[in-house]
């Protein structure tokens, strides 16, 4: 079932490149972006649920923690406008922890 997760991360980072390609930000590409990162976080904690009494392994473990700063992250961005420096420390980090999730899955595709 991870990799229906990777499949919503991978199609969550997908607003990266959508932004180089068209760079007019509208507000239902973020709604879709942000809806598809957060079924990702749920498809990973049901991932996470089903092998519970199982080993979960530096990949799973690691992208369940990194999805679920990246999503903080997200939700800082999306809900906090006025946060300041918090959001644009959000806002530096968000891209950088995306890259470090997609290394995690990769980890756990290959089976680490």
């Amino acid at each position: 079932m991870w990799w229906v997760t990777a499949a919503a991360v991978l199609a969550s980072a997908s607003l990266y490149v959508l932004n180089r390609v068209a760079p007019s930000q509208s507000e239902s590409r973020i709604r879709v972006h942000c809806a598809v990162g957060l079924a990702s976080v749920a498809v990973a904690v049901a991932d996470v649920a089903a092998s519970w009494g199982g080993e979960l392994g530096f990949g799973g473990g690691a992208a369940l923690g990194l999805l679920l700063v990246t999503a903080s992250s997200g939700l800082i961005l999306r809900y906090l406008p006025w946060a300041g420096p918090v959001r644009y420390h959000a806002a530096s980090l968000h891209s950088a922890i995306v890259v470090a999730l997609l290394l995690a899955l990769l980890a756990r595709l290959i089976g680490v």
